[in-house]
């Protein structure tokens, strides 16, 4: 049997199998984002309402995904002015959640890959 059959084969599972990595990070991260979306919703300084209400995530390509705060003075609160403290509460959520951005994407990933073993 020639080796180029063995190495076409290989190559062939391993552009698919790459892809269903990317694919099921991609969800993972989408997944990861929402819950990091909410605890920076629930960290967020509450007056009116409008900054907690503000939070959402968006997808901006695979692989890249993006939690934002919409009210006009999101980035006063969470960093602060010369004249008003920093309450930050995208920070924290970001830095409590990164075990959780591990946890799903690799859950996700051990999942997809689980037929190439």
């Amino acid at each position: 049997m020639p080796k180029v059959g063995v190495r076409t084969t290989f190559n062939w599972r391993g552009a698919l199998a790459k892809r269903a990595v990317r694919e099921a990070a991609d969800v993972g991260l989408g997944l990861a984002a929402v819950v990091i979306r909410n605890d920076s919703s629930g960290r967020a300084p509450v007056r009116t309402g409008r900054l907690r209400d503000s939070h959402d995530t968006e997808r901006k390509r695979l692989l890249l995904h993006s939690i934002v705060a919409t009210a006009p003075y999101a980035a006063f609160v969470e960093f602060g002015t010369v004249r008003m403290a920093a309450q930050p509460f995208l920070r924290p959520a970001l830095a409590t959640g990164r075990a959780t951005i591990i946890k799903l994407v690799g859950q996700r990933v051990k999942r997809a890959t689980a037929p190439f073993r």
